[in-house]
């Protein structure tokens, strides 16, 4: 299945010319507040052949008889409607399959051209700059907004063609992919011209400027910014083991993060092994020798005037062997049980 796009298409317009843009374009079943790209640029009906393995077959064969043909057949002013007439009745003498696959080719030949596309997908390509009509219609009269998805990419070309034939509309497109953070922006439109073109930075801007087009909530994506606030973090997956830490839950990883991977509201700290590496020494905010994990926690800690805290067998990490995301942790859904099988261990109780 393709990314889906969503475009939402602002019109700068009066509620009467806006009523004779949307009665122009409607799809003639589905009504006002539809668009049917066939309505500004229709497809030949030719088109509308399959596109696949038998038609690629198909213009092989027929290209390859045309170039048997003498040059000057081939090239003759004024024989073409004659020279297509002729390689259909030609193919009347095939056997059944390859008679079918023979009109293919002859249907292909003649749409590249006449269409410069051998079948619908080329041509919707090159003419709608997607390969369907547009899904998913939605009118939004108060703000004069129609919203709509098309497959893979935004309809550059229809909304083009749509602004030549309303000239002194101005049309503002707004399109983001599925895949939130790219393939997104906005392109303003007027008669037949392109006005402006924004494309967001990669990125936090990015993020946000999708999550607005589609009307998402970044967060019930499990995507976060990060602390620095300068791009959304994942936080649903179970990358993280579930420690107890000085009584407290607290997530741990043998990663050495920073804070751009981290999100907002948790704290990072960092673990530094002994020099023999055998146990965890001390709990800091930055190690840069014997770095031996990275903490996430919901609460500050005091590191006092030493800026760091020594750990003893008494307040080393006790280890639950459960692994659960961030967004488990920020939303508590998990709880801690005193364990038997860990001396003063906890388990992962959800």
């Amino acid at each position: 299945m393709p990314n889906w796009i969503q475009n939402n298409l602002k019109f700068d317009a009066s509620d009467e010319e806006m009523q004779n843009i949307l009665e122009a374009i409607k799809d003639d079943e589905k009504g006002i507040g539809s668009i049917d790209f066939n309505k500004i640029t229709p497809m030949p009906e030719s088109l509308g052949i399959e596109c696949g393995s038998n038609t690629d077959k198909g213009l092989r064969m027929v290209k390859e008889f045309l170039e048997s043909l003498p040059e000057d057949i081939a090239n003759q002013e004024g024989f073409y409607d004659e020279l297509i007439e002729y390689l259909h009745d030609r193919g009347k003498d095939l056997p059944e399959e390859d008679r079918k696959i023979w009109e293919l080719g002859v249907t292909a030949v003649d749409n590249i051209n006449r269409y410069d596309a051998p079948t619908w997908y080329e041509w919707a390509y090159q003419n709608w700059g997607t390969k369907w009509s547009a899904n998913k219609c939605r009118l939004d009269k108060e703000n004069k907004t129609l919203h709509f998805q098309t497959a893979q990419r935004a309809p550059f070309p229809v909304i083009l063609k749509l602004s030549a034939m309303f000239p002194s509309i101005q049309m503002n497109l707004e399109f983001a992919d599925e895949d939130i953070g790219h393939n997104c922006g906005r392109v303003v439109f007027k008669n037949g011209d392109i006005k402006e073109i924004y494309k967001p930075e990669e990125g936090r801007e990015a993020f946000e400027f999708s999550a607005d087009v589609w009307d998402y909530d970044l967060s019930d994506m499990s995507l976060h910014l990060n602390i620095p606030g300068t791009k959304y973090v994942y936080t649903g997956t179970e990358d993280y083991e579930l420690i107890e830490l000085f009584g407290k839950p607290a997530l741990f990883t043998n990663e050495r993060l920073t804070p751009a991977d981290v999100p907002q509201g948790l704290n990072l700290y960092h673990l530094r092994r002994s020099d023999d590496d055998d146990r965890f020494a001390s709990i800091e905010p930055e190690v840069s020798v014997n770095h031996g994990a990275s903490v996430l926690t919901n609460e500050t800690i005091d590191f006092g005037e030493n800026g760091y805290i020594e750990l003893k067998d008494e307040t080393e990490p006790n280890f639950t062997g459960q692994e659960i995301s961030i967004d488990d942790y920020v939303t508590e859904n998990f709880c801690l049980d005193e364990s038997e099988e860990q001396s003063g261990g906890m388990n992962l109780c959800q």
